[in-house]
């Protein structure tokens, strides 16, 4: 679920590591430094862990927010994207594959009655996820479509074991969180006076050229007169 320079793992389980197998994990290098750190996500204290704790460089999030949303509902959900931003570096990425609406209404047969009581009470739906988290301030970098060259899943005769599986067939979106600090509404506010401040700058420097311009003008036209003084003195002393 969680990916900082080396790969970290958190399922919805919970389990504990010795202090000797996380200082041996510290000298391993990878693929034997991968840890798996057992709990709920939204309750999870990474601080704790000497082996997985934040900032991470990436977040993985697949096929997570539905199970999040029966349980805590919309603010389960906004949780969990605000513990992801603050757990990513700057620059640091959450890869997002949110479960479809039309998944949420399959399983509603099996679910407890507490959750489907649950779910008729959801009015942050997946596909208000990308909004959503734009509007916390991240930058929606990619957005891979699923491809359709996958078959259905096939039996064979002998075993009935499947010969091939279509798997999950969903978008994944790509956010990133900023380099720069700071609210989206005051980033909003520091690009408006940087904005305005250029236009300042340029309108400064039209002024500027435009009386550059102006006494450019003004020489030209003060030369031209001084000729034609010069001229008309020349022409009346050849008179004379």
């Amino acid at each position: 679920f969680l990916l900082p320079k080396l790969i970290k793992n958190i399922s919805s389980t919970a389990d504990t590591a010795s202090t000797e197998s996380k200082s041996l994990e510290k000298r391993q290098k990878f693929p034997k430094n991968i840890s798996f750190t057992h709990g709920d996500i939204l309750g999870l204290d990474l601080k704790a862990s000497d082996t997985c704790s934040p900032p991470f460089d990436v977040v993985l999030c697949l096929s997570v927010t539905k199970w999040i949303h029966f349980n805590w509902l919309d603010q389960g959900v906004k949780d969990l994207f605000k513990r992801v931003w603050n757990w990513l570096s700057p620059g640091g990425k959450l890869i997002l594959e949110p479960q479809p609406w039309k998944s949420y209404r399959k399983k509603f047969a099996c679910l407890t009655p507490q959750i489907k009581e649950n779910y008729h009470k959801i009015k942050l739906r997946p596909t208000l996820f990308k909004q959503h988290l734009m509007a916390m301030g991240f930058e929606l970098i990619r957005e891979i479509e699923p491809t359709k060259i996958c078959k259905p899943l096939k039996q064979t005769a002998s075993n009935h074991t499947p010969a091939s599986s279509k798997g999950f067939s969903r978008p994944i979106l790509i956010f990133r969180k900023p380099k720069t600090f700071g609210t989206p509404g005051e980033r909003k506010k520091l690009k408006s006076k940087m904005s305005n401040g250029k236009k300042l700058k340029s309108r400064k420097n039209g002024k500027i050229r435009q009386k550059e311009k102006k006494s450019k003008k003004f020489k030209k036209e003060k030369a031209k007169k001084e000729i034609i003084q010069k001229q008309d003195i020349e022409l009346k002393a050849s008179d004379e």
